[in-house]
């Protein structure tokens, strides 16, 4: 539904994939408003590449969302989309670059190599031509192991 997520305080880490078709809206070009609102322990989003329209509110109160890749098909953000977030992860001369300057949010920029983020069970990570970098540890164990490649490229 539209809220499907709302003031979810369980949600702590969200993928969307390229292939989902639909969540809150009828097509996947855009996300419903304010359907992450209030996901106060929200830290990660991997947004789908086809994403064209972030609406107003859409993650307003995610105080702890600190790792969120704005795709550059990105072409309109709504109001206060990211009030009370940490920072957003954009392209350089992208639309959500101007909107975070504009808005004044905190942002980075990704380098121009950069070609997505996955998430396996354990690690959020920034998938680049020659390497891996991972960027956030999401699993559960108190033991950690660093793997020396994903999807058959080396970590960096």
């Amino acid at each position: 539904g539209e809220r499907a997520f709302t003031s979810c305080i369980l949600l702590r880490s969200i993928i969307l994939p390229d292939t989902l078709t639909s969540l809150g809206t009828p097509d996947m070009d855009h996300l419903s408003a304010g359907i992450f609102s209030g996901c106060m322990f929200l830290r990660s989003v991997i947004l789908p590449k086809t994403l064209t329209y972030i609406p107003r509110e859409c993650f307003t109160g995610c105080d702890q969302l600190t790792s969120i890749v704005v795709p550059e098909s990105v072409v309109s953000i709504g109001e206060n989309a990211f009030e009370e977030t940490q920072c957003i992860i954009c392209s350089q001369d992208s639309f959500a670059e101007q909107y975070a300057i504009q808005s004044g949010l905190t942002y980075t920029t990704l380098s121009s190599n950069f070609i997505e983020r996955k998430a396996n069970p354990d690690f959020e990570y920034d998938v680049y031509p020659k390497d891996i970098e991972i960027t956030r540890y999401i699993g559960n164990s108190s033991y950690v192991e660093i793997p020396l490649k994903i999807d058959e490229k080396n970590v960096i």
